[in-house]
């Protein structure tokens, strides 16, 4: 499964750089499109692309249903979020404030 998902990865991060050429040159990303519009290796590559797709998603069920089999009817021993979690990520994102370290503004006050 990490295969496949550095896989998806390195498409995403190609598909990104080729997009990033149309903000510097509008003749460069042309090429881009053209070069990779009259190559047959683009569409083996497109296809491949589909079935590293279609394979992880079939081996993240799988995992799922080994996993399930293996812990049987038990499931996670917390299952419900205490009321009041403090301080917590949710709240660290909108204040910049950390408890542990003090950084940011002074606590409950926001980021303007």
């Amino acid at each position: 499964m990490s295969v496949t998902g550095i896989a998806l990865v390195l498409f995403l991060t190609f598909h990104m750089a080729m997009n990033l050429v149309a903000l510097v040159s509008a003749n460069g990303y042309n090429m881009v499109c053209e070069f990779l519009g009259a190559n047959w290796y683009a569409l083996v590559a497109t296809v491949g692309l589909a079935a590293l797709f279609i394979i992880h998603i079939i081996y993240a069920f799988w995992l799922t249903m080994q996993n399930r089999k293996a812990r049987g009817s038990e499931r996670y021993a917390v299952t419900e979020k205490p009321e009041d979690c403090g301080m917590g990520f949710s709240k660290h994102a909108r204040t910049g404030y950390h408890r542990n370290r003090g950084f940011g503004p002074a606590p409950g006050k926001l980021l303007g």
